[in-house]
């Protein structure tokens, strides 16, 4: 059953048995369509537990909604609209006239620019002509929803609909009769946008501006509207500002849905007669019932279910499954990784959302505990530890890049060298900025001085599981190709403000591309964020005392966005290198292996007579993958002499050694590879 009436089409109801005045077209325009009320009921919400559940306000869970309408049939619309739109990745209602002569001269132009881009066709009349009577009426009207309909077979009949503007229509049956039977809608707000001021509501880039953050900061939705582009006269829009009205709303697509006017007012009417129910039905085991009242034959807009989960959920463990518990599509966003957001359809649903266990199967396993790291044997007093980091250092120091930048290979390297330091570069191999510098990438690589990382191939998300696997792939691949001989383990950054939609549990692909994710901790260094130097200084400070990995990442150094000028980075690579001796530099994948190793590792000691003691390292972790050297360093008695110890493995072979001094006691420390292994310790 359709919505109810607006009081306005309800009067015109009744007018329905009586002698009626002919309605003219700017009265029509000034008139609201029925369903285009405000609304004040409450979201629809539900908690379950910690979890809540909701559908949220507009698609995707976006801030507001735009859409962007086009009257008349312009050939401008077809030349200039409809590309850029489709550039910029947005959907346009083109409210058409399909008896004119400019229109049926390009009709298969149009038919195939709005089919293939996926735009919106509106009804406005056949010959925007208005009507001498009720029959003619029919005609202009019917006769253009019926040549809509035959294009989008098989789709909702709801159209948006103007009578077009100084056009009279003479007719004895109220507005209400048409918009029934040819489903006819139109968006709530709406404001003209060209370039002469006297005709249009907004006619500069700073209204403009000014009305689309409104609309953003109010939740609301908005139908911008136009008519020809590259015509600065009567309503029409300079291609410039037309470039620029675009541009500012593509900067914020992050908050905004790009929607048709029939699509949005579907999901609006959706929104509001929605109900949700959940509960849990098992450990990390989400239950969610749906129900929407709206026509499914009209209303078909999918509306966004959205699930916020507590940090207790593991994230990259977790699927959306329908009714009959098969895997459907689930949408998230890097910047909030537990939020889920799943598209369903407006009718009563179940969904489920669970925790697929990885370990599923396998032996769960079991970690040596911190004091099974050190060791020590009574007879001798010798003394064996794993250090905490590489070569006994105090902290691990990683610093992070993004993006492929061109800066990072003309710049941030040649720097890193001079210092000393080890970079982790999250590279996008399939964007231009990587491919303009492709061979001195991959020069860099053949040096084995710098780390390279997992940032997705183009940095764009994926819209499906076959996307996220090339998107994930192709990267961790050619990434191989340059390091053959190394561990396939590989940090993995999905992207700043992506979007991932995908069924599988994204662990999937963690695991088949041998993928982890970094430490939320790092620390983003870009002067936009405010004065970052000392922020800085304070973290180093906290990790020299704490003993920590300190983390920072990067964009552009100099120029670009979420840029650092070149002589704050200078800053920093000093601030760091006063204190060399006490840090391990190295990649965050080197880091990470140390950590996941000696977790995983524990030591036994025995001896084999005063002069001799035997070692022996388990290390849990696979060899394959996880291949950086762990330090063990050895305490010894008084009667030793650190400097004629000898260490010998498992084949008899010398392992080199090295002394340092430890509150004022001379230790000796070896590396070895993070394996099950003897060692003999000879005075």
């Amino acid at each position: 059953m359709r919505r109810t009436l607006t009081a306005c089409a309800m009067l015109a109801g009744v007018m329905m048995g009586r002698h009626c005045l002919p309605v003219h077209a700017a009265q029509q325009e000034a008139t609201p369509l029925k369903g285009t009320e405000t609304s004040s009921e409450a979201i629809p919400i539900a908690q379950a537990g910690d979890v809540t559940v909701q559908i949220a306000r507009w698609f995707d869970d976006k801030a507001a909604a735009v859409s962007l309408r086009f009257d008349d049939s312009h050939s401008s619309h077809l030349e200039t609209a409809i590309p850029l739109l489709n550039e910029y990745d947005m959907v346009g209602t083109f409210l058409i006239n399909p008896g004119r002569e400019s229109y049926q001269e390009r009709r298969q132009e149009w038919e195939a620019a709005v089919l293939e881009g996926g735009h919106e066709l509106g009804n406005h009349t056949m010959h925007h002509r208005g009507a001498q009577s009720d029959e003619e009426a029919e005609r202009e009207i019917g006769e253009c929803s019926r040549y809509i309909w035959s294009l989008f077979s098989g789709k909702s009949k709801l159209l948006a609909f103007r009578s077009g503007g100084g056009t009279t229509w003479n007719i004895r049956r109220p507005w209400s009769y048409y918009h029934d039977k040819w489903h006819l809608i139109q968006a709530r707000n709406s404001a003209s946008v060209g370039s002469v001021p006297e005709k249009v509501a907004l006619s500069d880039i700073e209204a403009f501006k000014q009305r689309a953050e409104q609309t953003i900061g109010d939740g609301d939705w908005i139908s911008f509207y136009f008519h020809g582009i590259g015509v600065e006269s009567g309503m029409g829009i300079s291609h410039q500002l037309f470039r620029d009205v675009i541009r500012h709303l593509y900067r914020q697509r992050r908050e905004i849905w790009f929607g048709g006017i029939a699509q949005v007012y579907k999901y609006e009417a959706e929104w509001r007669t929605a109900k949700v129910a959940a509960e849990m039905v098992g450990p990390h085991k989400l239950k969610v019932d749906v129900d929407c009242g709206t026509d499914p034959e009209l209303y078909d807009q999918p509306l966004t279910l959205r699930i916020d989960l507590t940090r207790e959920w593991p994230a990259e463990d977790v699927q959306a499954l329908n009714a009959q518990r098969d895997p459907i599509p689930l949408r998230r966003r890097t910047e909030n990784w537990h939020r889920l957001l799943i598209p369903v359809p407006p009718v009563r649903g179940t969904y489920y959302v669970d925790v697929v266990d990885p370990r599923a199967g396998k032996p769960e396993p079991v970690l040596p505990a911190e004091s099974e790291r050190s060791v020590r044997d009574a007879a001798t007093g010798v003394g064996a530890t794993i250090c905490k980091w590489l070569d006994g250092k105090r902290i691990a120091v990683s610093f992070r890049f993004d993006d492929s930048h061109p800066t990072h290979i003309l710049h941030v390297i040649p720097l890193l060298r001079q210092y000393g330091f080890k970079g982790t570069f999250m590279i996008n191999p399939g964007r231009p900025n990587y491919q303009n510098h492709k061979a001195a990438w991959e020069a860099c690589a053949a040096e084995g001085d710098q780390e390279f990382a997992n940032h997705t191939h183009h940095h764009r998300g994926c819209t499906d599981d076959e996307d996220a696997d090339r998107e994930l792939g192709e990267t961790a691949r050619y990434i191989w190709s340059l390091f053959p001989n190394k561990s396939k383990l590989l940090a993995l950054s999905r992207g700043g403000a992506t979007t991932w939609t995908t069924t599988k549990p994204f662990r999937y692909w963690l695991d088949k591309y041998h993928l982890f994710t970094p430490p939320r901790s790092s620390t983003s260094m870009a002067d936009e964020y405010g004065p970052r130097l000392p922020l800085y200084q304070r973290r180093l400070s906290e990790a020299l005392e704490e003993g920590a990995w300190l983390q920072s990442h990067y964009h552009a150094i100099g120029e670009g966005h979420l840029s650092l000028t070149e002589a704050n980075f200078g800053e920093v690579l000093d601030m760091t290198k006063e204190h060399a001796a006490e840090l391990w530099s190295a990649g965050i994948a080197d880091i990470h292996k140390y950590q996941q190793e000696r977790k995983a590792a524990k030591l036994s000691i025995r001896s084999d007579g005063p002069d001799r003691v035997t070692l022996r390292l388990s290390c849990g972790t696979e060899p394959e993958l996880y291949d950086q050297p762990l330090t063990i360093q050895l305490s010894l008695p008084a009667a030793w002499s650190a400097e004629t110890l000898k260490v010998r493995d498992g084949n008899g072979e010398n392992v080199l050694t090295r002394t340092a001094t430890m509150d004022e006691r001379t230790v000796v420390r070896f590396d070895v590879p993070p394996v099950e292994r003897t060692y003999v310790i000879v005075r």
